[in-house]
């Protein structure tokens, strides 16, 4: 039934205007002695409510580091627009960019995504609340985190995860624990999530079962996601559209 609510809902969104709207980003790693320069390029992106794209290449090329900077993790990046929800954060100080990032933005890195001394309900609880309290500062708006809460435990329901509520990190399953990182970085309602390698760690069946309980997740709530992996079955079998790592010239490598 999600499968089929989530179909109708994207079809819905593809008519919006777009959430995400990124042109020219670039990142250079600066060259050790004897070595050189390496650039990791992304000529534009445009994302709408509730689509996922897949970044996809070899290892190494330069898609967490693509990742971090999309998420303002990574310094040093230049861009020549990038717009969220309507803001132009190119233009925003490095404040304002941090109370976006924090409200407006979820990220799921690789590994070590939960704090293993807080259980589940408390990582949730202090992500809805961290982001409640950026959105303030930003925006002097108020976040009903109790109702946020509310709907991220109807969420973990939905997805079999409402038992572990009390557990912590170091108690669950890799595939649990990768499960429940990924609704924590979803719980505040951000309007973009980053997603990186979320299956690496994961046996076909559960990986399978954790990229498709993400898509499905994304497109009801109307999160735009970008999932960095290796996995292009899983790509394919999800219809995504891809981001594709080429290399443009010597020391230059491209996503588009």
């Amino acid at each position: 039934m999600l499968r089929l609510y989530s179909l109708l809902t994207w079809t819905l969104f593809l008519n919006m205007s777009a959430v995400l709207s990124i042109k020219n980003l670039s990142y250079t790693y600066k060259a050790c002695q004897g070595e050189s320069d390496y650039t990791v390029r992304l000529a534009g992106l445009d994302l709408n409510a509730g689509e996922v794209v897949a970044v996809l290449g070899v290892s190494g090329c330069g898609k967490s580091t693509l990742l971090e900077c999309m998420g303002f993790i990574r310094e040093g990046f230049s861009c020549e627009s990038y717009n969220l929800s309507g803001y132009a954060l190119e233009k925003m100080s490095e404040k304002e960019r941090l109370f976006i990032r924090s409200s407006m933005m979820g990220f799921m890195p690789q590994s070590s995504a939960l704090i293993n001394y807080l259980d589940v309900e408390d990582n949730l609880k202090l992500q809805i609340e961290t982001a409640a309290a950026s959105r303030y500062r930003l925006l002097k708006q108020r976040t009903d985190t109790k109702k946020q809460l509310k709907k991220a435990k109807e969420s973990l329901e939905e997805f079999h995860l409402i038992e572990f509520l009390k557990r912590k990190p170091s108690s669950l399953s890799t595939g649990q624990r990768q499960r429940v990182a990924f609704f924590k970085s979803i719980c505040h309602e951000p309007v973009l999530s980053l997603i990186d390698e979320p299956t690496s760690a994961l046996d076909p069946e559960h990986g399978q079962m954790l990229f498709e309980n993400m898509i499905d997740a994304c497109r009801v709530s109307g999160v735009c996601a970008v999932v960095v992996t290796h996995d292009l079955s899983l790509v394919e079998k999800n219809s995504l559209p891809s981001l594709n790592y080429r290399a443009v010239c010597q020391g230059t490598g491209e996503f588009a």
